[in-house]
């Protein structure tokens, strides 16, 4: 999958040593995940792994939501990887299967167009707000 994958956090007061390993958990998840998620998919179908992938979010967001100690926010961001692990690619997947052949190209790429579109926008909506004081 081309791209840039996931951004790595930047928190102000925090370096690249302290930034580095809080940002590949969620990016050792999505990584990792997509190498099995295209098999998976065949055999499963489709639909289950979008499901479980959207739910897995929904569930990690929640738990960044009310985590309170860092094992807890350290799976919350493990789980952020694995949901786009499953949905992402099989999304691609399913783009392949509708698309006819002559418009496949077109259609993926607007898919990623808005995909990764919005992956930016809510990057640079984070870095550029205003981190709250204590």
């Amino acid at each position: 999958m081309g791209g840039r994958g996931q951004q790595p956090e930047r928190r102000p007061g925090l370096g690249a040593s302290a930034s580095s390993p809080r940002s590949a958990r969620r990016s050792g998840a999505w990584g990792a995940g997509q190498l099995l998620t295209g098999w998976w998919s065949d055999r499963l179908g489709r639909k289950h792994l979008i499901t479980t992938g959207m739910l897995l979010q929904a569930a990690a967001l929640g738990l960044v939501a009310v985590a309170a100690t860092f094992p807890v926010r350290e799976t919350a961001r493990a789980l952020l990887g694995a949901g786009p692990a499953l949905v992402h690619p099989t999304l691609l997947a399913v783009i392949g299967d509708a698309a006819h052949l002559a418009a496949r190209d077109r259609a993926v790429g607007v898919h990623r167009l808005w995909h990764d579109g919005g992956s930016r926008s809510g990057h640079w909506s984070r870095v550029s707000s205003p981190t709250p004081t204590a």
